[in-house]
């Protein structure tokens, strides 16, 4: 066999549907996983709503490399509760000039339904090139908590830095869009930003109780110290958006947990343990 693996086109697509039974306790009821992707059956964690699931979504490859295209689709049903994280950090490898990976991510959240999707940060190796779309489809009394954060490591220490990064996140209730949230960054132009290496993005997706909710957030954010936050509403309406920056994965992924014990608290009324990772 010859040719480099990272050569090959490789399309992968993954489902999974949450559904609340009769007791109210949600459970996975339909999946579909394709190489790369794997998951952990579903933990029932103390602390968390009763009957509420946290399933860990895996990487067998080792991260993703040039010419990847991941699917992954998650449908939460009515009244049901649930959360995805992932095992650790996503590394997106060195890719060769022609090359870039496309990760789509499309959440479908119904009605009084609540799901979280606890990613841990991207991992942006040198010359890499990854464009992300993530969309969420909800009922107009759903909620979504998500997480979206990158940092940037060069393992030869030669200062060399990724290709690019574009990101897309679509907010949208009962099929009509409410906020858009996008951004292209290249590593030419991210130098500018050193040295904060880990940026962060929290979008809470709800219309209910919102101006308190930020008012919380607004209180545990940090300003100093190496990282800093800032917490707005989004227009039309659709949740809020935390802007977070870092000069290390420790330090984001510290006031990312917070935040996030924060939102649950506030949503929920329990105050989660933090997940074994």
């Amino acid at each position: 066999m010859t040719g480099d693996i990272r050569d090959i086109h490789r399309t992968s697509k993954a489902r999974l549907q949450f559904t609340a039974s009769a007791n109210g306790e949600t459970y996975l009821s339909d999946q579909y996983i394709g190489y790369p992707m794997h998951i952990t059956r579903p933990f029932y964690l103390e602390n968390d709503p009763p009957g509420m699931p946290t399933v860990y979504l895996q990487s067998v490859s080792g991260g993703l490399f040039g010419g990847d295209v991941i699917h992954l689709a998650i449908t939460v049903n009515e009244n049901a509760q649930a959360q995805v994280t992932t095992q650790a950090g996503t590394v997106v490898h060195s890719m060769k000039p022609q090359q870039h990976a496309t990760q789509h991510i499309t959440i479908d959240s119904k009605s009084n339904s609540l799901f979280e999707f606890i990613s841990d940060p991207l991992i942006l190796f040198p010359e890499s090139k990854l464009n992300q779309r993530i969309q969420l489809n909800l009922s107009h009394d759903a909620t979504v908590v998500l997480t979206d954060s990158f940092v940037i490591h060069d393992p030869t220490k030669s200062n060399s830095m990724f290709r690019e990064l574009s990101n897309e996140v679509i907010i949208k209730y009962d099929h009509k869009v409410g906020a858009v949230d996008r951004f292209r960054v290249t590593g030419d132009t991210f130098t500018d930003l050193a040295p904060f290496k880990a940026h962060g993005t929290l979008i809470i997706a709800t219309r209910t109780d919102q101006e308190r909710l930020t008012q919380r957030l607004h209180n545990i954010l940090p300003s100093g110290d190496n990282k800093y936050g800032g917490c707005s509403i989004l227009p039309n309406n659709a949740g809020l958006s935390v802007r977070l920056m870092a000069t290390d994965t420790h330090q984001l992924r510290s006031i990312m947990t917070k935040c996030w014990c924060e939102i649950r608290s506030h949503i929920t009324g329990l105050m989660p343990n933090e997940r074994k990772k």
